[in-house]
């Protein structure tokens, strides 16, 4: 059993480890300074997963998508659930939570991105209802401070 809440800043630690785990390698320290920054900003919410035992086995990031081109949109910008915990549905109540937060901030629609290579995903995603409606580039640029 698994209950769902927002991300506290003491999370940090516990979040730290599940990315790490998931193969995104993070200190503690830097997902503090990463998960201040976002769980303060009311466009975006962290939403995550713990078991009874008060342990983080899975986190869901969605913040607010503003473009001219769309009425107001959320955009899932990352899904993780711990090895040890995956096919027990913490995915499929992640992501509908974070739905739920969308529509309670007038949203009409909410897009993800994924890597095409991840078939779990995308099978995943297809089954909640998501469709794959375009094949995009994604550019990255690093800047100079």
């Amino acid at each position: 059993m698994f209950s769902l809440r927002l991300a506290r800043p003491a999370d940090n630690a516990a979040l730290a480890a599940l990315y790490t785990e998931r193969g995104h390698v993070c200190s503690p320290a830097e997902m503090s300074t990463r998960l201040s920054r976002v769980i303060t900003d009311p466009a975006h919410a962290v939403i995550v997963a713990e078991t009874a035992e008060k342990k983080v086995v899975g986190a869901i990031h969605v913040a607010l998508y503003r473009i001219l081109e769309w009425d107001e949109a959320a955009q899932i910008l990352g899904v993780i659930v711990a090895t040890s915990h995956q096919r027990r549905g913490l995915g499929r109540a992640l992501t509908e939570r974070a739905e739920h937060w969308a529509r309670e901030r007038g949203c009409t629609m909410v897009y993800l991105r994924t890597n095409a290579l991840r078939t779990d995903s995308t099978s995943f995603y297809g089954c909640l209802g998501y469709l794959n409606d375009r094949t995009q580039f994604f550019f990255t640029k690093k800047l100079a401070r």
